[in-house]
Parts: C-alpha cells; sequence; structure tokens
C-alpha cells in the first residue's frame, strides 16, 4: 500500500509540507514530505492494527487548526 497526500501550498513551495513532516514526526509518525506532497507508504509486514493507528496519527495532525 502507498499513497501520496497533496498539501495546499503555505506561504512558500515545501513549507507546509516540512511543518506537518514535523508534526507527524513528533507524534510518532514518519512520512516522507516531497515539496508539500506527503509519501504514505508502510512497510509490508503492517497489520490492520498498525495500520488503523497510523491513520489516527494523520487524522489528529490534520484536524488540527493552525494548519
Amino acid at each position: 500500500m502507498m499513497s501520496g497526500i497533496q498539501l495546499k501550498p503555505g506561504n512558500a513551495p515545501g513549507e507546509k509540507g516540512s511543518i506537518v513532516q514535523r508534526l507527524l514526526f513528533k507524534e510518532g509518525l514518519h512520512l516522507k514530505a516531497t515539496g508539500d506532497a506527503l509519501i504514505f507508504a508502510p512497510a509490508f509486514v503492517s497489520n490492520e492494527e498498525e495500520i488503523e493507528q497510523m491513520l489516527g496519527v494523520l487524522q489528529k495532525v490534520f484536524g488540527r487548526s493552525d494548519l
């Protein structure tokens, strides 16, 4: 499973991607940011519970009002 998440750009190219990547990392989830696009590619051996946890972190960070 692999997907990309395109973010609405901030004031400068890549700014929003960098901010979101740092916030996700602080919550325990590492995603690769390329500019304002995030790459979500969990390990092939991830089980359903682990994927649910990752999605929970994404929802928590994307639900912030300051983004």
